[in-house]
């Protein structure tokens, strides 16, 4: 998370048990866990907006 806020990102949705469903229905070698075995189950969206030119070209 810290790579992305970083740069500008913003946290935009967490979706709750949205990789466990995954990991049910599409991919079941998604593993439970990462590092130091920290579960693995809610998928995190960021979102960069870029900024607008106002002014006609």
């Amino acid at each position: 998370m810290q790579f992305y806020q970083r740069r500008g990102f913003r946290l935009s949705t967490v979706r709750c048990g949205a990789v466990d469903e995954t990991r049910r229905t599409l991919k079941p070698d998604i593993p439970d866990g990462g590092y130091y075995k920290v579960p693995i189950r809610d998928e995190i969206e960021f979102e960069l907006e870029f900024e607008r030119d106002l002014e006609p070209a």
